[in-house]
């Protein structure tokens, strides 16, 4: 499946539901081609103490949080820009949180062709990621401007401005990765 976005867009007002994610604990990530084509979304709000989607409730799973919750074998994201971006997450066990991915994978090893071929590039974002943990979570994590978790695959030619707030987590019990492009 090949994605091509058009023309920009402006999510002000909407919660935004994860593509891809975990159902219970298969993870399940978009494997299809997302092109950009050099647009931005602006606005893009994840909240994740709101329940959202017209047809009714939906359980929201904070392992795998971004615009793509999570990118799978051969999956790509190319060309696309984030702008304002705002993610308020409630920190759980293995929270893996990225503005344009939250969890980045490929199933296959280095030498596997699908290696190279799951891949976030040429991709920006800016806008604010705030992770909050209760005293009683587990407190672990991967998060970051682009991508929550990278395993197994790659981003190139991208760059972020996102500023990451951690809040609530002890310094003595937790297990959070935070970085500027992933997590």
């Amino acid at each position: 499946m090949i994605i091509r976005l058009e023309n920009d867009i402006d999510l002000a007002g909407h919660n935004w539901l994860p593509i891809g994610g975990y159902n219970g604990n298969t993870l399940q990530g978009f494997q299809g081609t997302f092109d950009g084509n050099g647009h931005y979304i602006y606005n893009l709000r994840i909240d994740s103490s709101e329940t959202f989607n017209d047809s009714g409730m939906i359980s929201f799973d904070n392992r795998a949080v971004g615009f793509f919750g999570a990118l799978a074998d051969s999956g790509k994201v190319t060309n696309l820009h984030l702008r304002n971006v705002d993610i308020d997450v409630a920190g759980e066990s293995e929270t893996n949180v990225g503005s344009i991915v939250g969890y980045l994978y490929n199933s296959g090893t280095g030498s596997d062709a699908a290696y190279n071929a799951t891949y976030l590039q040429s991709c920006s974002a800016s806008g604010d990621v705030d992770i909050s943990y209760s005293s009683n979570a587990s407190q672990t994590g991967t998060i970051g401007g682009l991508v929550g978790k990278l395993e197994n695959a790659s981003v190139s030619y991208s760059r972020s401005d996102v500023d990451i707030t951690l809040s609530g987590a002890s310094t003595n019990s937790t297990d959070v990765q935070i970085g500027g492009v992933a997590g």
